[in-house]
């Protein structure tokens, strides 16, 4: 399966590796930002404004919430139920929206840092990287709400992957300027 997204809020869901692209869903008017796949059933959709989508039959069906967040750039989902979000809020601060019940309720993190957040990824049951514009790029542990970070201001943005080595406990993290 593979996701694609428009300027619009409408997104596309191909079942046949791109063949065809037939509507799937739409989140408003608002540019779409990111999608997650939790499994082959649990899809997710995010939007520019905070709307989120969610299918849980492999996109035969969707259903539209919106989080606390201004801006949303980044999905994440460690398990059916905990989820994180990240963007920014109206004062142009990097923040987090978590839910640890599949989405019912969102709590926000504001990261006091002036930046919007663009990925996060989950390292393990603790802690994430984060990267974000004006060369942010941080460390989090969520259980403890800590940040530590890198600040590096000659950078726009920095995109954030990190893959692990399938025989090996060990990651490989991929830095992407803009």
């Amino acid at each position: 399966m593979i996701c694609a997204g428009g300027g619009t809020g409408n997104f596309y869901l191909s079942k046949d590796r791109g063949n065809t692209w037939p509507y799937s869903w739409g989140i408003g008017s608002q540019p779409i930002t990111d999608f997650f796949f939790l499994n082959k059933d649990t899809i997710f959709g995010l939007s520019l404004y905070g709307g989120l989508a969610k299918s849980t039959n492999g996109g035969s069906n969707w259903a539209n919430t919106f989080l606390p967040i201004y801006s949303s750039y980044g999905i994440n989902f460690k398990n059916a139920n905990e989820g994180f979000v990240v963007g920014a809020n109206l004062q142009n601060k990097g923040i987090i929206a978590r839910t640890i019940d599949a989405g019912q309720t969102w709590q926000t993190f504001n990261t006091g840092i002036t930046t919007t957040l663009l990925n996060i990824v989950l390292l393990n049951d603790s802690i994430a990287l984060l990267s974000g514009t004006n060369g942010v790029l941080l460390k989090w542990n969520y259980k403890n709400t800590l940040f530590t970070g890198i600040n590096d201001n000659y950078l726009d943005a920095i995109g954030l992957e990190v893959f692990q080595i399938p025989s090996m406990k060990n990651y490989v993290l991929s830095l992407k300027m803009f």
